[in-house]
């Protein structure tokens, strides 16, 4: 696989990176072997819009008699094969109305969600296409990639309709577009108005989803084309599949009256729909998981297209912000000035939409939950309130745990995607405090076999010298071992103990950040080593990855399958004493006859857990990641009938409670 190099700038901690190919499930590339890699999971995308529900229906088409005989299902790239299907009920169906793609590599057998899915849907499955379904079989399937493809409508009359919209509901997932491209994706809608003979017109779909990820099973594609076919005679639409892997099912396609006012949320170029931005300094690590003795302050940014037919007015983020059961809102500055409908930019970006002038900082430990909000007025004077919101994004401030994640389980990474043995992971964790450091927590999915060695390392933010030589040995500061147990895999996490003999190593904020680093050793590949990762935001240089035999990363090229990996550095205030603060936290049912609940009242870490008998032998010990959203159950039935006390601490608080086992 292809991979572009970092370049080291001049800050101590600067890592630039431009790129790497791919992370999929089946990687397929033209200059490198074909190499296998899995995730667990693709994230969901979501388009999020809204509208004055104005819409009038011109022309509609369902699926639920199948592909209409008078449309043309076209092969344009591998000889007739590469076709687009009807899953349904009716004559011509490939599948019934339940079955998705049926490629070796899609990661789910999951169906679009139309809202008349059930009745039957159209879908090109490029992945099947060409492996058959099978493995490893690139190339052996039925129509082998890349894939042209095209679905194109009969006639439509748009005489006298001058306002349209072109609506449908897809879900897709992305690998690569024309010519094998993973900077384009595969998905166009072209546009005719001589009955087919030329396609002037194109929209490209799909541009904000990165290789290997998808959009929602349900994603609603609302564009306004009426600049290119409102009133006119002789329309045909053609979907195109122009490209590689994953697939792309579409339903209920409709042409609607283009709505007097609409908005959505829209990635522009580079910049993403949605930002999270912290501090102390441009380029900062987002913390997902972060201390209150680490706080520093939060602003967010948004881009919105506005495509009704008239302008809107006074546009404003607003970032809900929730914890606790309680939400309260950081609104960013007004913008005053007509927002698309022909009069002014149909876009607003993060220049405009913005909470810069109003940062927000976190009070108290917990879960906090945001949610953007795009408000605007139908008319300068103030008229009808339009509104719309994103989906909910989440961090953790903590007793006592630092991360790039924020405990979100998009997919995981390991072995053998980077090597066997060897292979590596690094989050750069800045700081704001002093801090006492008491070891590292490292996420492991359920794919791990036990049996593993794993290996984390702390370095100063200036031990990366470059990407071939990797950390100077000379500024490591803490390290520790550990072989992968069952326990650990059942557990989801291993910790690391960095502390000497107890006492936390001391971590000085004028460094300005430290290096987690991780490596794992397989054994040859026979005890798969898998970290979680967090698709919630990009992190760029904050994460690095090391692939065996190669270099260090940044991540993969349009891809946020390397991110934010679970590696979480487990650190206190060093005016905290340990167990200094009474951890509240409700333990139930007591009594019980053998599983017991730990839930936390407000704090969120990582916890020894301890239960001793009456005579103070420890009968249990563990160590677990406990909070308030997180009640963990402890199985206590292999213990006799009696009074136990169990006992939970870590380097910041402890909690003593008596339960009994009946």
């Amino acid at each position: 696989m292809r991979k572009t190099t970092l370049a080291l700038a001049s800050v101590a901690f600067g890592v630039v990176a431009n790129a790497q190919t791919v992370n999929g499930l089946e990687v397929r590339t033209t200059d490198a072997p074909r190499t296998m890699m899995t995730v667990d999971d693709a994230p969901q995308g979501r388009n999020i819009m809204m509208t004055d529900g104005s819409e009038a229906l011109i022309w509609s088409e369902d699926f639920s008699n199948g592909i209409p005989s008078t449309w043309q299902n076209v092969d344009a790239g591998t000889g007739g094969a590469g076709l687009w299907e009807y899953r349904g009920t009716g004559n011509g169906a490939t599948q019934p109305a339940d079955s998705g793609s049926l490629g070796a590599y899609a990661t789910s057998a999951t169906v679009i969600g139309s809202a008349t899915q059930s009745n039957g849907f159209v879908i090109i499955d490029s992945d099947y296409l060409d492996n058959n379904g099978i493995p490893g079989n690139f190339g052996g399937g039925p129509a082998p990639a890349p894939h042209l493809a095209y679905l194109i409508t009969d006639v439509i009359n748009l005489t006298g309709e001058s306002s349209v919209d072109l609506v449908f509901t897809q879900y897709y997932r992305r690998f690569a577009g024309p010519g094998g491209s993973q900077a384009v994706p595969a998905t166009y809608v072209d546009f005719s108005i001589d009955g087919g003979v030329t396609y002037p017109y194109s929209i490209t779909y799909n541009g904000d989803i990165s290789v290997n990820s998808a959009t929602a099973v349900n994603d609603v594609e609302a564009r306004d084309v009426s600049a290119w076919i409102g009133g006119q005679a002789n329309v045909k639409i053609r979907f195109r599949w122009d490209g590689d892997y994953y697939f792309w099912m579409l339903d209920d396609i409709s042409l609607e009256s283009t709505p007097q006012y609409r908005a959505e949320f829209v990635a522009l170029g580079n910049a993403p729909k949605f930002d999270y931005i912290m501090g102390p300094a441009p380029g900062s690590s987002r913390l997902g998981l972060l201390t209150l003795s680490q706080n520093r302050a939060i602003t967010w940014d948004c881009n919105a297209l506005s495509s009704g037919a008239s302008p809107l007015y006074n546009a404003q983020l607003r970032v809900e912000v929730i914890n606790g059961g309680s939400s309260s809102f950081v609104n960013g500055p007004v913008f005053s000035g007509a927002w698309g409908g022909g009069v002014g930019s149909d876009t607003l970006d993060f220049n405009d939409l913005n909470t810069t002038a109003t940062p927000y900082l976190p009070s108290a430990n917990g879960q906090y939950q945001f949610i953007y909000h795009l408000t605007a007025d139908s008319a300068m004077g103030g008229g009808q309130v339009i509104s719309l919101a994103s989906d909910t994004f989440q961090f953790f401030v903590t007793d006592s745990l630092m991360s790039l994640d924020g405990n979100v389980f998009s997919n995981s990474l390991g072995t053998p995607q980077l090597g066997d043995d060897g292979a590596a992971m690094a989050s750069r964790i800045d700081l704001v405090a002093d801090a006492d450091m008491y070891g590292v927590w490292v996420g492991l999915s359920s794919l791990t076999v036990a049996g593993g060695f794993m290996e984390v390392a702390i370095y100063d933010s200036s031990a990366f010298t470059s990407v071939t030589a990797g950390f100077d040995p000379n500024l490591l500061v803490a390290s520790a071992q550990k072989t992968v147990t069952a326990n650990d895999v059942a557990n989801g996490f291993i910790r690391f103990d960095l502390t000497n003999g107890g006492t936390p190593v001391a971590l000085d904020d004028a460094l300005g950040a430290y290096y987690v680093v991780v490596t794992m050793y397989s054994n040859g590949g026979a005890n798969l080593i898998r970290i979680p990762n967090d698709q919630q935001w990009g992190q760029g240089a904050t994460s690095l990855m090391f692939v065996v035999g190669a270099q260090w990363y940044s991540g993969y090229s349009g891809s946020l399958s390397f991110n934010s990996p679970w590696i979480r550095l487990i650190a206190t205030d060093p005016s905290i004493g340990v167990g200094e603060n009474k951890l509240n936290a409700s333990v139930y049912p007591n009594p019980t006859n053998g599983v017991v609940r730990i839930q936390l009242e407000k704090d969120f870490g990582a916890y020894n857990v301890r239960v001793m008998d009456l005579s103070g032998r420890t009968v249990f010990a563990d160590n677990m990641l406990l909070g308030q959203s997180m009640p963990a159950s402890l199985d206590l039935s292999f213990l006799p009938k009696g009074i136990y006390m169990l006992d939970v601490a870590n380097e910041n608080a402890r909690g003593t409670y008596r339960i009994s086992v009946e």
